[in-house]
């Protein structure tokens, strides 16, 4: 008649944290050098105004403002309307806004309206890219010269 819950083990680290059981909740997040706790705003959470962080932040809900983080994670139900600065930028949700970060990853899911600045990037098939590219290596031209001299 009456049975035993067993909640999932929970670690310290949280990178590769996989909760199953009744919930939705799947990141590949890594603690920040301070151990910070990684941030995870909520899908029924809607932030107006801009968001600072040195941190991990992992987006279900919706930012209307811009970010300035370390990495953050947009998640399939994720909306950024304003600009992004980060060090990584995983884009699975929507974008409306500029995208300035050294890695830019877009999964099949991201569906990105505005201009994207990027050292590395990648691109899923599938993932929708109204905006253009600029990126901040140098060019073949730039680093040619350089070679000459």
């Amino acid at each position: 008649m009456f049975s035993k819950i067993i909640s999932p083990k929970v670690t310290k680290d949280t990178k590769d944290t996989k909760v199953t059981k009744d919930t939705k909740v799947e990141t590949n997040m890594k603690k920040t050098s301070n151990n910070a706790i990684p941030s995870i705003i909520g899908s029924d959470v809607t932030i107006v105004g801009n968001v600072s962080s040195q941190g991990v932040m992992q987006l279900e809900g919706k930012i209307e403002g811009d970010i300035n983080i370390n990495h953050l994670t947009v998640g399939n139900d994720g909306w950024v309307e304003g600009s992004i600065v980060a060090d990584e930028a995983i884009i699975k949700g929507k974008v409306v806004g500029t995208i300035k970060a050294r890695k830019v990853v877009l999964e099949k899911s991201a569906k990105v309206h505005g201009d994207i600045q990027h050292e590395i990037i990648s691109i899923e098939e599938g993932a929708v890219i109204e905006g253009s590219f600029n990126s901040t290596k140098k060019s073949v031209a730039e680093v040619s010269k350089l070679n000459v001299n």
